[in-house]
């Protein structure tokens, strides 16, 4: 490969992985689109002593700590990428 090929593959990848994370980060941001539309404002439902309006905020938070985790990872390799480009031109 010439060096012109290494940093064009760099070129993408690290627009790739900077793409993921601000999607990712996007996400995170958001509510679950099922969870939107469940209604707990008339009480609280239980069953078999499980708070669903609990578990349903539980179950919220943990899918936007993951996106947070995933756009983390994306943008730390979106960097590790963008550092390989300019290595690549030097």
């Amino acid at each position: 490969m010439t060096s012109c090929q290494i940093s064009i593959f760099w070129f993408f990848f690290t627009v790739f992985f900077l793409c993921m994370a601000w999607r990712e980060w996007r996400k995170s941001k958001e509510e679950l689109k099922s969870l939107k539309q469940a209604n707990f404002s008339s009480g609280s439902i239980k069953l078999m002593n499980i708070n669903f309006e609990d578990f349903a905020k539980e179950l919220n938070k943990s899918n936007q700590e993951s996106h947070r985790i995933a756009a983390t990872s994306y943008f730390v390799a979106g960097l590790v990428a963008l550092s390989s480009l300019i290595f690549s031109l030097l």
